[in-house]
């Protein structure tokens, strides 16, 4: 059975790992911001500076956070335990979650990106020290970590849902539901998987949702970087952007589609596989018949829904969302960058006419 234990190696290590985290986070904004008001500043040279010390807010900030919702965390492992104690004693086999090999490619992808960071780092920043870049490692690597965390718990959970739905087609099938006790024993476990997937976004939602916000602001940020580096002709300096872009993309079109995606197979598509089954083996018994009209209902009545802590849904929505605030807030720091430089919007006006 899966249980998290508090007191354990595994929770010490973690506590010792963030802890650094956050104090070397810290010290690294001090000195950058110290080094920055000592130097005489642009509006441009301020926007790269905020953009520069972004990853370390969060993990300056992000600790605490991660720390408010521990209890959460730990009722949600072990409901996880549960859950799958309670499928092998109804169904006598173990729930097939196929996490293994995803688990390997993502660990190896977080060991990757925690040594390639700091390299590439180090060609964009000075004065940075040792165990600055240290910090940076370990940053990348609960940066890659938490939306990894995130697509395994969303997998997991739509894989139970399959195999759910494959042992009562399976029950249906060889008529094994003459007794409807079992038949109610797998609604109740449908009902603890929803609860589970609704916990997904209530157990981690504030964390996840500094996250979501944090790869928002890298978008909008590395966006106008990216469009004055082409204005002013660094053409060679705009890998760094583009690759920032179009990580922070991906990472939340990977989180609201996996989330989209529990929802919907726990949800609609389990519905909609239940009442294939009535059609595809009709002669059922009344009692049966009956029980699968209330398990229906309590389908439709019990919606699963992946949400922050139930303050925002977390689907393909969200992006769309999000997408439109980039542009605006886009349209206003270029504004600011022309008001910042009259000399060259008075030559474009003069251009244009």
């Amino acid at each position: 059975k899966l249980v998290f234990k508090l007191a354990s190696a595994v929770t010490l290590y973690s506590a010792v790992l963030l802890s650094l985290v956050t104090v070397g986070s810290v010290l690294t904004l001090i000195q950058r911001y110290t080094t920055f008001l000592s130097k005489i500043n642009t509006f441009e040279r301020a926007i790269e500076q905020t953009y520069m010390s972004l990853p370390f807010v969060f993990m300056a900030v992000g600790p605490f956070l991660y720390c408010t919702e521990i209890w959460k965390r730990i009722q949600f492992i072990n409901s996880w335990g549960t859950f799958q104690e309670q499928f092998n004693r109804v169904t006598n086999r173990r729930v097939h979650l196929g996490l293994r090999y995803r688990v390997y490619c993502l660990v190896a992808l977080s060991l990757t990106s925690a040594v390639s960071g700091p390299i590439s780092i180090s060609s964009v920043t000075e004065n940075f020290k040792l165990w600055q870049y240290c910090i940076c490692a370990l940053g990348l690597l609960l940066g890659t970590v938490m939306p990894a965390l995130w697509y395994l718990t969303c997998h997991g959970t739509i894989r139970a849902a399959k195999d759910l739905g494959d042992e009562i087609e399976k029950g249906l099938q060889n008529n094994s539901f003459r007794q409807n006790d079992k038949l109610v024993q797998f609604k109740f476990l449908w009902l603890h998987l929803s609860k589970l997937t609704q916990n997904i976004g209530r157990s981690m939602g504030f964390t996840y949702a500094m996250f979501t916000l944090y790869c928002n602001v890298v978008m909008v940020i590395a966006s106008y970087v990216f469009l004055v580096l082409i204005r002013n002709g660094f053409h060679k300096h705009i890998l760094g952007q583009t690759v920032g872009i179009l990580v922070s993309l991906a990472t939340l079109y990977a989180q609201c589609t996996n989330a989209q995606s529990a929802t919907e197979e726990v949800g609609l598509n389990f519905q909609e596989r239940i009442q294939s089954m009535l059609q595809k083996y009709p002669p059922l018994s009344p009692t049966t018949h009956i029980e699968m009209d209330r398990f229906l209902a309590v389908i439709n009545s019990n919606p699963p829904v992946v949400s922050f802590c139930g303050f925002v849904e977390v689907n393909r929505g969200l992006i769309t969302s999000l997408m439109s605030q980039l542009l605006t807030y886009l349209i206003v720091l270029l504004q600011i960058n022309l008001s910042t430089h009259p000399d060259e919007s008075d030559k474009q006006e003069d251009t244009i006419l």
